[in-house]
């Protein structure tokens, strides 16, 4: 990763302001992937959270043996409807990629069980990520702190 010019001012010996400045960009890039990183995990969260609740849900509609169902249903902003479910032994359920297929209870409760797991296998790899960014962020921090550090005692000598 480069970060521009020299460390050090030509015959000082210091770091030169321009190298602090890039670091700094550099810091802030940082701090930018850190939020869309930790805001992209959550995201992936929250999905899978989804997921656990239909099969939630779906165990209490297989224990409780319902025929129909009647619930409300969020139209956005805060409003909902009330809904009449006539048949609970078939669910449509979200797959990706905008698919939502006819499933009975089991596929259901099976396809919510592989999306939970694809999305446990993307968590770990944004925690992985946001972890060597972190790493990466301490890392150039600590270079900022002992940069200045080497141009305060330069400049009281």
């Amino acid at each position: 990763m480069a970060v521009g010019p020299a460390v050090e001012d030509e015959g000082e010996g210091l770091p030169s302001a321009a190298a602090l400045q890039n670091y700094e960009h550099f810091r802030q890039r940082l701090q930018a992937d850190l939020a869309a990183a930790r805001a992209l995990r959550a995201g992936l969260l929250e999905q899978q959270q989804q997921y656990a609740e239909l099969q939630d849900n779906i165990a209490l509609l297989q224990q409780e043996q319902l025929q129909s169902l009647t619930t409300l249903v969020p139209l956005g902003a805060g409003l909902h409807a009330q809904a009449t479910v006539p048949d609970t032994s078939r669910i449509y359920v979200h797959v990706g990629l905008g698919f939502h297929p006819e499933l009975t209870l089991d596929e259901a409760t099976a396809a919510a069980a592989a999306q939970r797991q694809h999305l446990q296998g993307q968590i770990d790899a944004r925690t992985t990520e946001l972890a060597s960014i972190l790493a990466h962020l301490r890392l150039v921090e600590q270079t900022l702190a002992d940069l200045e550090q080497l141009r305060q005692q330069g400049m009281d000598q």
